[in-house]
């Protein structure tokens, strides 16, 4: 699905005419036509009102995996600047709160987490501060929550080192039942002393899932967590308009 229609007609009032939306254009199109025209000159306050009434509106109708979902989100300071990879002008802050919104939106058993220190942890293993261990916090976002509040929930969090192992140790030491884990970070694809992989296929032994892993990196040109012999985990250089469609669609293969 494009961002935008670059063959729009004139807009009306003299705005961009590359923030003309195709119609039932995807919630991630619509926040991008947002931050570019909130950093244009002059931005009117209307026109920012209808955009942001027009990406919460959009949420509904993105198609849910009808699965289990757990999306874990990296906090770190790192977030909050730069462009995500495909999407000029949005950061991976934006991002992150944009897919907890759509997840809390749209998913029937959702749970929503921050790579945080001082929650959920495992008390062994490496930390990115000394004496607080890496861990798993749970985020408030509401299905019909708004966008600043879900960026005020992932901003300004104690931010953990993004262990992409916790989801899946989070999980089973708890004893909850997910069908996919999804994973957002910028570039910081680290993992401690579980490979992720390892992770998955321990969970999955021990409750009978057949659960799969995704792992976005906004930000990154490449990287590798994923073991390409498993049909069950993507990694995702990047992010455009199209994937979080592309995640549910690949979330939704094993049901």
């Amino acid at each position: 699905m494009p961002f935008f229609t670059h063959t729009a007609p004139a807009a009306p009032d003299g705005l961009d005419p590359h923030l003309m939306l195709t119609p039932g254009a995807h919630p991630v199109a619509i926040l991008a036509a947002l931050r570019a025209y909130a950093a244009g000159p002059d931005p009117r306050p209307e026109v920012l009102a209808s955009l942001d009434a027009a990406f919460h509106a959009a949420l509904p109708r993105v198609r849910p995996t009808g699965g289990r979902v757990l999306l874990a989100v990296d906090v770190s300071s790192s977030m909050a600047g730069g462009d995500v990879a495909g999407v000029p002008g949005l950061t991976p802050r934006d991002v992150t709160a944009a897919m907890a919104l759509l997840v809390a939106a749209t998913e029937s058993r959702p749970a929503i987490l921050a790579f945080s220190a001082g929650g959920w942890f495992r008390d062994r293993g490496r930390h990115r501060y000394a004496g607080i261990p890496d861990g798993l916090t749970r985020l408030d976002v509401a299905p019909r929550g708004r966008l600043a509040d879900a960026v005020h929930a992932v901003d300004g969090l104690p931010f953990g080192a993004t262990d992409c192992a916790l989801p899946m140790l989070y999980a089973l030491a708890l004893e909850r039942r997910v069908d996919t884990f999804i994973v957002l970070t910028d570039d910081e694809t680290w993992f401690g002393d579980v490979h992720p992989v390892q992770a998955l296929r321990s969970y999955r032994a021990a409750t009978g899932i057949d659960a799969r892993l995704v792992v976005v990196g906004l930000r990154s040109d490449g990287f590798a967590i994923a073991d390409p012999r498993d049909p069950g985990m993507l990694d995702i250089a990047g992010f455009d308009a199209t994937t979080p469609n592309r995640i549910a669609d690949f979330a939704r293969r094993n049901r």
